[in-house]
């Protein structure tokens, strides 16, 4: 499983997904991914870009902004795409409104990563990632290692 990105994961239990963009500057954006087929959120994900990265890569940086998942802009634009996990909480406490946004009870519990991003041959950092995961995604086992 190298280098799985997170929708490829979610792609592959709930077919095509796509993100909404919640909010969004040059820095920061907040998405939610949903399954094409019911609009269901299966991901809601906060991403802190780094600057250095977004100037190593301000044309990918531009198509994300737009609205491209992350790892398919770089790996359209055939730029090497890192994730690397620092930590996995399998038993994350949802707030009622990550629990309104999924659909489920307030006393459900999600799945939180929070990872960093590289990309390109100097491992440049791109971003940093918090993924919070609804209690429908069964997120594999092999997720805490570092190429993911």
């Amino acid at each position: 499983m190298a280098n799985r990105l997170s929708s490829d994961t979610l792609e592959a239990q709930f077919g095509p997904v796509t993100i909404a963009i919640l909010s969004q500057t040059d820095q920061h954006r907040i998405i939610a991914t949903r399954m094409v087929a019911t609009g269901q959120v299966l991901e809601y994900t906060e991403v802190s870009f780094d600057p250095a990265g977004i100037a190593a890569y301000p044309q990918v940086h531009q198509q994300i902004r737009a609205g491209t998942m992350m790892g398919k802009a770089f790996r359209a634009a055939g730029v090497d795409f890192v994730r690397e996990t620092r930590s996995t909480d399998r038993q994350a406490t949802l707030t009622p409104e990550q629990a309104k946004l999924f659909g489920v009870t307030a006393t459900s519990l999600g799945t939180q990563v929070k990872l960093d991003v590289f990309v390109g041959p100097h491992h440049t950092h791109y971003a940093h990632l918090i993924e919070l995961y609804s209690p429908v995604v069964t997120w594999p086992d092999m997720l805490s290692t570092a190429s993911q």
